[in-house]
């Protein structure tokens, strides 16, 4: 299940990354290790082109590893990253790891509460569940309106997710939310009058994040039962 909107296998990973793209996915491991804590093992399911099982690995001390169903995108990530994914879907995965992450791949599968049980079944007891869908209430969906924003295409997408569909999905899961936030990749019309060292993109990403206006919501819950 490839991340073809944010981590996906066309994606080039080089120090000219933007910011935005690698402060995302460092924002999601900063908070696991601060709620499960350095070293833990984590499985990250849809992990596209590996970079944030690299990144969970160089930069935040994580034992990270991650599933792909996609040949190219796992081959990007051995090619290019050095990061050797399982290519398979999650019922090929055997054992338990302390922290599960999936992200831009619950709005894809037909039955999200069926796969957030099968995501449930890869944890640890105690363990950390962290998963990420587009956010409803972003700027950009605020702006261009529903029907000119692009996370509204199915079959690409079959739901769109509110916060408090999170919650009653996770619930029926078996799975108590903790934490909500919202975060980004990219604003095109900062990006255009921006400095090479991207400090407007930062100011602007934080900014979208404490008004909960950013393009994606990750959500980390413990389950219940």
């Amino acid at each position: 299940m490839t991340r073809a909107g944010s981590r996906g296998a066309v994606r080039f990973i080089s120090p000219a990354t933007p910011i935005g793209a690698v402060a995302s996915d460092g924002q999601i491991l900063d908070d696991i290790v601060e709620m499960a804590g350095r070293g833990s093992t984590l499985l990250d399911v849809g992990a596209g082109n590996g970079y944030f099982v690299k990144l969970g690995r160089d930069e935040f001390g994580l034992a990270a590893s991650g599933i792909e169903i996609s040949d190219a995108a796992a081959g990007f990530a051995s090619d290019v990253l050095g990061v050797d994914l399982m290519v398979g879907d999650i019922s090929d995965h055997e054992g338990t790891d302390d922290v599960v992450t999936t992200c831009s791949v619950i709005e894809r599968v037909a039955d999200p509460v069926a796969m957030i049980e099968m995501l449930g079944a890869e944890l640890s007891p105690g363990g950390l569940l962290a998963l990420a869908t587009p956010n409803p209430g972003c700027i950009r969906r605020r702006v261009k309106g529903v029907r000119r924003w692009a996370m509204i295409c199915p079959p690409h997408h079959l739901s769109v997710l509110t916060g408090r569909g999170q919650d009653a999905l996770l619930e029926r899961a078996g799975f108590e939310p903790h934490r909500r936030e919202t975060i980004s990749t990219h604003v095109k019309s900062v990006k255009r009058i921006d400095t090479s060292g991207q400090h407007l993109r930062r100011a602007v990403f934080r900014g979208l994040r404490v008004t909960g206006l950013g393009a994606d919501q990750p959500v980390f819950a413990r389950a219940t039962r």
